[in-house]
């Protein structure tokens, strides 16, 4: 069963690469291939995952791939640590089909899928159970935005939740002001919140963040989660972590190949969605279980968790105003989008975002320990 594969993976990654290498040069029968004898049709699948299988958000994921092996003849193989696509190569890799399924994020395909940038949009949200469950109401009944994806060759079975962002830092901040000066790494739209407070946005890759903040190139970073943080050992640089209110500012998505999706059985197709909700709840349930286990560890550590107080975020709010809404507007109708469109995406996003905040009870992981433990 693939929850054996699984566990092997996490022991050998190198020998994971070799495999996929040794399948790839083979051909393989990832695409779904049915099993002889005139039976039901069976089909073997690959999924790529860029982060290691211990993680809450691989965990998730592994456990709708057991729900749905136990509904119907599927066996999906993981491949863990780009093993078998990098995390930049998710989205062509799966739309190609050199891997049948894949997580992804939106952050990596800026060009490719603008409507999904509007998460990178600071104090839209910091509910991940309310914005994974308003993205899988869009991609259901908002046209546009689920032809972003079927034109890049994928189909989403569900949006992943992902825990908010926070601005960790060598030395202590009280708040907002404090940020004046530094330089802090940021990426994607919330660069241009940061510039905003008159901190300076470095634009730097997740691998370099703990050299840099270690060596004084940059006073510390945001665009990162408590819990990837803490995991990645970034606390032992830069100890201190600041929810800063922005909020959520990436989007994952679990995908698989269109053509694969769309040539599957009716009752297939129904047995993997039927699961999704399911899936949402457990996957709400394991980010929430894993950042108080990420809390424990950091204060452990020695690690100071905190928040900006609510009149500082009020006035970031208020500096950036709407600012980096309508450059996300702009980019996206300079990509190709009417302005109808785009307006149409933002309220019904908006709107879903209302609704289903209303029935979470998602508390952000480092708000949550700043309240055991910080400042």
């Amino acid at each position: 069963m693939h929850s054996s594969q699984r566990t092997k993976r996490a022991a050998a990654v190198g020998a994971a690469a070799v495999l996929a290498a040794s399948l790839a040069a083979c051909g393989g029968d990832s695409g779904g291939g049915g099993g002889g004898g005139g039976g039901a049709q069976s089909y073997d699948w690959q999924y790529a995952n860029y982060l290691p299988p211990n993680s809450s958000l691989s965990t998730g994921i592994a456990n709708y791939f057991d729900s749905i092996e136990e509904g119907g003849d599927i066996t999906v193989e993981e491949f863990y640590q780009e093993a078998l696509l990098s995390a930049t190569d998710t989205l062509p890799g799966v739309a190609q089909g050199r891997a049948d399924l894949g997580f992804m994020i939106a952050l990596y395909y800026p060009g490719e899928l603008p409507l999904s940038q509007i998460v990178g949009v600071p104090f839209q949200t910091d509910d991940a159970e309310a914005q994974v469950r308003a993205m899988n109401d869009l991609y259901e009944n908002n046209e546009a935005f689920r032809a972003e994806y079927e034109d890049q060759g994928v189909h989403v079975l569900s949006f992943v939740p992902l825990a908010p962002t926070m601005i960790a830092t060598a030395e202590p901040l009280s708040g907002l002001d404090d940020l004046a000066g530094r330089q802090i790494r940021a990426v994607g739209l919330l660069s241009q919140a940061i510039e905003q407070t008159g901190a300076s946005p470095v634009a730097l890759s997740a691998p370099e963040v703990y050299e840099s903040v270690e060596r004084g190139v940059i006073d510390g970073f945001t665009s990162y989660p408590f819990d990837v943080a803490v995991a990645n050992s970034l606390n032992e640089v830069a100890p201190h972590m600041t929810d800063p209110g922005t909020g959520l500012y990436n989007l994952g998505a679990l995908v698989i190949t269109k053509s694969l999706w769309d040539g599957l059985p009716e009752e297939t197709r129904e047995l993997m969605t039927e699961e999704i909700d399911q899936y949402v709840t457990d996957a709400i349930a394991l980010l929430a279980e894993e950042e108080e286990n990420t809390c424990d560890t950091f204060l452990e550590a020695g690690g100071t968790p905190g928040v900006f107080p609510e009149a500082d975020v009020e006035e970031f709010e208020s500096i950036v105003g709407d600012s980096v809404l309508e450059a996300w507007r702009e980019t996206t109708v300079s990509a190709g989008a009417s302005e109808d469109v785009v307006d149409g995406f933002l309220a019904d996003y908006q709107a879903a975002l209302e609704e289903y905040a209303a029935e979470s009870t998602y508390v952000p992981g480092l708000v949550a320990c700043a309240e055991r433990g910080g400042n």
